[in-house]
Order: C-alpha cells, then sequence, then structure tokens
C-alpha cells in the first residue's frame, strides 16, 4: 500500500498526528532491513517457487489487509506482514552473491 499520498487522508480517517503517521512510515524501510538481513541463511532450504508462491500470496492477503485496516495499530501490522512477505523472497540473491564471494575467495587463496 503507498502510503505518502495519502498521508492527509489517512491522518484524519485513522485519527493519527503526522508524528505516528511517519513511524507507519518508517517501519516499513526499518522492517524491511530487518527481515531481510536476517531471513537471508534461511532462504536456500526451501524450494524457490513454492517460497515464492506462499510469499506472494501472504503480500497479497496483508495488501488487502491493509486497505481494510481501520485503526492504526492493524495497518501497522498489515504493513509488517507485507513487509515481511515481501522482504523473505528478495533475501535470496543477497545470501547467493555474499556466499558466491565467499567461495571465490577461498578458491583464489588457495
Amino acid at each position: 500500500m503507498i502510503m505518502m499520498p495519502l498521508g492527509p487522508q489517512l491522518m484524519r480517517q485513522l485519527s493519527i498526528t503526522p508524528r505516528e503517521f511517519g513511524g507507519l512510515i518508517s517501519s516499513y524501510a526499518i522492517t524491511a532491513g530487518v527481515v531481510g538481513l536476517a531471513a537471508a541463511p534461511f532462504t536456500d532450504r526451501f524450494d524457490r517457487r513454492k517460497l515464492l508462491l506462499f510469499c506472494y500470496a501472504g503480500f497479497t492477503f496483508a495488501t488487502l489487509a491493509c486497505g481494510l485496516s481501520d485503526n492504526a495499530a492493524t495497518l501497522l501490522l498489515a504493513r509488517w506482514s507485507s513487509v515481511i512477505s515481501r522482504s523473505y523472497p528478495s533475501s535470496r540473491p543477497i545470501w547467493s552473491a555474499t556466499s558466491a564471494c565467499r567461495k571465490r575467495a577461498c578458491s583464489s587463496s588457495i
């Protein structure tokens, strides 16, 4: 859910202050960074296709929950769940790239 253009309407509908709205916006980026780094070592344990389908379904339902939320707390939880389902499959290339660099470093040092 793109929230920045909807700022005035969301603040009015959810009765939140600009500071709380800023927290909703920044929580998405912070959670994406944390989940992306934390999930990276575990992504190779699952089949890529099944993982992507599961995460896309979770992202779809979480985005729907963002649209249906009626207060700031449920919107925050829905945004966290959407970023978790979005960040998990995108952390796979990060982990693959770093492990490939480690393998190259080991092979070149021999």
